[in-house]
């Protein structure tokens, strides 16, 4: 048997929030992050259960500088969803695992 070696490593990313004390996710990307990906993650599966969990309370929605984040199509939406300048961008990464 010949061992076959990929170009590339294969890759899922996780997005899992905390509101108060609970969980938000963990919700699953399979690839690279871009900003279509994304978007669709913060809309179907992301902002919904955000507001589930906050009930009706204001929250900051923070992100560290990946360019998905800073896609003008993500912008748009964190601005019109989190209104009164309540996304916040952190420049730190949590961690990275390949599988």
């Amino acid at each position: 048997m010949r061992e076959v070696k990929c170009q590339d490593a294969e890759k899922v990313n996780v997005w899992a929030g905390i509101y108060k004390h609970s969980i938000i996710g963990p919700f699953f990307i399979d690839g690279n992050i871009n900003e279509e990906n994304y978007l669709d993650l913060l809309e179907t599966d992301v902002y919904p259960a955000l507001l589930e969990a906050a009930e009706g309370d204001d929250c900051i929605f923070m992100q560290n500088g990946a360019p998905a984040h800073f896609a003008t199509p993500v912008r748009a939406w964190l601005d019109e969803n989190f209104p009164r300048n309540m996304t916040k961008f952190v420049m730190f990464e949590i961690g990275r695992a390949h599988v």
